[in-house]
């Protein structure tokens, strides 16, 4: 178990309402659920922005980029390490050999 530090003016609020300790474990989670619905929300709009820019679905794309050369080499992406960067900005373009170079 980790220790927090709370005000106590946050503390003597908390115990007009219950157990602070239960209050607290009740906020952290509530405070990870939403963080995660956030994350969820923005993966899904990411997600709609490449089914739009490729007018297909991320199955359908995922699939023809893994097996069709052709289809692979006509994507306008940039790749910039572990995420997906956008035409034009700076980061790491995949050259036609396959390897990387920085755009900087």
């Amino acid at each position: 178990m980790s220790t927090i530090t709370v005000k106590e003016s946050y503390m003597d609020t908390l115990r007009l309402f219950g157990e602070v300790d239960e209050l607290l474990d009740e906020a952290v989670e509530q405070y990870l659920i939403d963080r995660i619905v956030q994350r969820i929300k923005r993966a899904r709009a990411q997600v709609q922005a490449f089914e739009k820019l490729y007018g297909t679905d991320y199955a359908t794309f995922a699939e023809r980029a893994q097996l069709d050369e052709d289809y692979y080499n006509s994507i306008k992406v940039i790749h910039c390490g572990n995420r997906i960067c956008w035409p034009g900005s700076t980061g790491m373009r995949r050259h036609e050999s396959g390897q990387r170079s920085s755009t900087t």
